[in-house]
């Protein structure tokens, strides 16, 4: 019951996240327009690679708190100086990047096929505060190893209502264009950082504690997190450069459409993704030792998962056309193709990361690495064949290939290790249903006494 107040409170801090932020897209559609809309996309985009530099720390982070081996405090400690100095390899690479490779930041005009140069002063605006944004990840995942879902929700809420009202504020009244879009986003992650750590500091585990860093524990840290950095390398690879390179070959205009069909099914992908992961990223140490318990608890995780998001899904799919007209304006009619290509993916991709707890619980994260690399290499390839000649749709076919290529290599490796077989993740059994049944009950009787 706690785990399913867990996931009902964090659905709901992430369904805010999720009107908030499909509303600031939608107001820098119709305020900034496709142009506008696209720029922010692009420099959103490449700070976000940027920040692949920093090694995934959350969930080694989460089994050593689980171990107790060290106080809580010590994890502050090492997050900050952890956060300083990776922030610092993010900026030392990208004054490189700009120095030796600035062609990489410029795309072609798509009106008059020159080649144009990104805002670079509004980039390094992003890249500056990029150790703010790894400091608030550290923090988040020490609240979440201290099993204070409540705390780290707030943060999130936090966050989501200062970008909001920032964009708002910035954007809509006075008219500041992309530069308020990004300052009110530096806002939002600092308003969110700022209550993470003070949730930190203030917890009943951490008071008291000395706030001294560790320099083995960084080490363990840091190496648990590259052994895992595979991963998330290629969740980003498969989403993040077919923005770059269709940035570069189309212009901004085209990435605001394609954004705005990633936005759409990313959002409703996460909104039931993100509370599950975080559930099952701080119980999952207590179920290592029971393997028959972990994997009936990741299979029915995942059917459920699947199952619940199968009904928005169906819903964007059908009526995906006039959404984008409505909300977005005429000129995002064109996204509708991507759209329809990237539900299914989001689907497969919403299964992969179910399943891949598996692999963190059995300690396989160079597993995960090798299986991330590959398929995000696969996919980069991909991308630089047919993103130059099919722009949105061939992006969207590409990480279409590559979620459903991710997914049947976890089944199979699973299959051959545990003899689960693909089934037991993937298709919802009667008793699956009948969870529902009580809730479906109470919306027919609503609707017949209406």
């Amino acid at each position: 019951m706690s785990a399913l107040k867990t996931i009902a409170g964090t659905v709901a801090t992430k369904g805010f996240g999720f009107v908030a932020t499909l509303l600031i897209g939608v107001m820098m559609a119709r305020v900034l327009g496709v142009e506008g809309k696209g720029t922010v996309d692009a420099l959103v985009a490449w700070s976000l690679l940027l920040l692949l530099l920093y090694p995934s720390l959350e969930e080694p982070q989460l089994y050593l708190l689980g171990s107790r081996t060290h106080a809580p405090a010590t994890y502050i400690a090492n997050g900050i100086l952890l956060s300083m100095g990776f922030g610092l390899i993010v900026w030392l690479c990208f004054e490189a990047l700009v120095t030796h490779c600035p062609s990489l930041f410029t795309y072609r005009d798509r009106v008059s096929s020159e080649w144009q140069s990104l805002d670079m002063g509004n980039l390094r605006i992003l890249v500056v505060m990029s150790p703010l944004v790894l400091l608030q990840r550290i923090l988040c995942g020490v609240l979440q190893g201290l099993r204070d879902m409540r705390s780290f929700n707030r943060a999130f809420l936090i966050q989501h209502t200062v970008l909001f009202f920032g964009v708002v504020v910035a954007v809509l009244f006075l008219r500041a264009g992309v530069f308020g879009a990004l300052i009110a986003h530096v806002a939002a992650i600092v308003a969110g950082g700022s209550w993470a750590l003070w949730a930190c500091v203030t917890h009943p585990d951490v008071q008291g504690g000395r706030f001294h860093p560790s320099w083995s524990l960084m080490a363990c840290l840091v190496r648990g997190g590259l052994r895992l950095h595979g991963g998330v390398v290629a969740a980003f690879v498969i989403v993040e450069p077919d923005k770059v390179i269709l940035v570069r070959h189309g212009g901004p205009p085209a990435l605001a459409l394609y954004a705005s069909a990633v936005a759409l099914t990313g959002h409703i992908r996460k909104l039931f993704l993100l509370p599950v992961k975080e559930v099952l990223g701080s119980r999952l140490p207590s179920m290592r030792s029971d393997p028959e318990r972990m994997a009936e608890t990741l299979t029915k995780t995942c059917r459920h998962t699947l199952l619940v998001s199968l009904v928005p899904s169906v819903v964007l799919l059908a009526f995906g056309l006039p959404i984008l007209s409505l909300l977005y304006g005429a000129p995002f009619r064109e996204a509708y193709g991507p759209l329809i290509v990237l539900i299914p993916a989001s689907l497969l991709w919403t299964a992969a990361v179910v399943i891949s707890f598996w692999f963190i619980g059995k300690d396989r994260f160079l597993t995960l690495t090798i299986i991330g690399v590959g398929v995000a290499g696969l996919n980069l390839v991909l991308n630089l064949l047919v993103v130059p000649a099919f722009g949105g749709l061939g992006a969207a076919l590409s990480s279409c290939l590559c979620y459903a290529l991710h997914l049947g290599i976890f089944l199979v490796i699973i299959q051959r290790a545990e003899g689960l077989s693909w089934r037991a993740f993937l298709l919802p059994r009667r008793a699956d249903f009948a969870v529902y049944a009580p809730l479906w009950h109470r919306i027919r009787a609503y609707l017949t006494a209406r």
